[in-house]
């Protein structure tokens, strides 16, 4: 399938955040949702879900919060980045993400070194890092994968 980058010339693929699902404070997460969801029992569902207790593969209790998997954890990982994708946006920065995985897009690579500087400011509030294993500036020539996809100059494959 054709893919339209005439207006890229270079990505500045983040695809990951370190340890993100673990890493959103539930407090903070709360605060965006009382923000919109007004609906008490919502509200205390949700506060319960956060507030679970889970047996770790160590054998340790703990809270399960947003954990890696959970089934609510893609969707209260984009309400807690909602306001990362607002300061991004503002900045006029071009960006795709879904929960954990982000990209990017930019015509030059001063721009993507840029962007991503701009991005790790924007993590900050939110208490999040940058995965440095997974954050890079890849050109659409060079390929590189999203959400899985698989994206190679004007094409796209679905893996």
């Amino acid at each position: 399938m054709k893919t339209d980058t005439s207006l890229v010339q270079s990505l500045l693929c983040l695809s990951s955040y370190k340890d993100c699902f673990e890493s959103i404070d539930p407090r903070l997460l709360m605060g965006t949702v009382r923000q919109r969801v007004k609906d008490r029992v919502i509200l205390w569902l949700l506060e319960a879900w956060l507030q679970a207790r889970i047996l770790t593969a160590e054998g340790q209790m703990r809270a399960a919060g947003t954990s890696q998997g959970g089934v609510l954890s893609p969707l209260l990982c984009n309400v807690y980045l909602h306001s990362f994708d607002v300061a991004l946006t503002r900045q006029k920065l071009h960006l795709v993400r879904y929960a954990d995985d982000l990209v990017v897009l930019c015509q030059r690579r001063q721009e993507a070194i840029v962007a991503g500087k701009m991005t790790k400011c924007a993590l900050a509030p939110l208490r999040l890092e940058l995965n440095p294993h997974k954050t890079q500036v890849v050109h659409f020539d060079q390929g590189f994968k999203f959400l899985g996809v698989f994206f190679l100059r004007n094409e796209h494959f679905y893996l």
